[in-house]
């Protein structure tokens, strides 16, 4: 069975929720609280998440994304995102958490890949090679029409702690490349997945199952071709309950 985590955001529900159902499953936890910035600025912020997470051993944090582009081709946005970015690392110090999920946020309406390529390279290189290891990089499709460029920014940049965080939400919202081929594609380079459903047209992080993204195909494929993935559900509030007994019920739970 792959390693489990839930992802919070104060947003949809307590923190204590839903500690308490990592703890009763024996899940991890990804802080998405720091997906915003305010949080990420807020220094008493890692300290409290670090109170609350106690006794859950394996924790992740998601970065911010709003406005931050790894790949652009202004140097002051490529700045203010890398200096945001080393804030997240130390947070993820701080918490302990063994991974980092950032978004890849390339859109491909702006065109020129091979520019996001060029840029995006150059940043992670830089990013990475001050870090002193330990704590997995995952970047996260988002508008992403097929996992071509994402693919080529990891590949070429061929460092041990940098993977690809495969969502399955937006692929089944965004891209033209169907999910099942997404992750024959991808196979190994996923490390990290965000498990949550939608109808196909936009990004609703509904229950597991109460969508129309074919679940068990996805699974099963996830469990041939990235075996040592991550699976985080990122549905939020009374929804994080229907995704756990959705796993539970399709065989997809020990």
């Amino acid at each position: 069975m792959p390693q489990i985590f839930l992802s919070h955001h104060p947003q949809f529900s307590p923190l204590s929720e839903i500690t308490a159902l990592c703890q009763k499953h024996s899940f991890g936890i990804e802080l998405a609280a720091f997906s915003d910035l305010d949080a990420v600025k807020d220094l008493s912020q890692p300290g409290f998440h670090t109170g609350q997470i106690t006794h859950i051993r394996e924790r992740a944090i998601h970065g911010p994304y709003l406005g931050l582009y790894p790949g652009s081709p202004d140097a002051e946005m490529r700045r203010r995102t890398m200096e945001c970015f080393k804030r997240v690392y130390q947070i993820a110090l701080a918490v302990q958490a063994r991974h980092i999920i950032f978004h890849h946020n390339y859109n491909p309406a702006d065109g020129s890949p091979a520019q996001w390529l060029k840029y995006s390279r150059q940043f992670w290189r830089t990013y990475l090679e001050a870090k002193s290891g330990g704590i997995r990089i995952h970047l996260e499709n988002v508008l992403d029409d097929a996992p071509t460029l994402l693919l080529e920014v990891i590949e070429q940049i061929g460092h041990p702690d940098l993977d690809a965080a495969l969502d399955i939400g937006h692929v089944q919202a965004y891209s033209k490349t169907p999910c099942l081929e997404w992750i024959a594609v991808s196979n190994s380079v996923t490390g990290y997945v965000h498990l949550h459903d939608n109808h196909g047209l936009e990004d609703e992080h509904l229950a597991l199952g109460s969508g129309t993204a074919p679940l068990p195909q996805i699974l099963n494929s996830l469990r041939r071709w990235a075996p040592g993935a991550v699976w985080s559900i990122e549905s939020g509030g009374s929804k994080m309950y229907q995704s756990v007994q959705w796993l539970s019920e399709n065989g997809f739970l020990d």
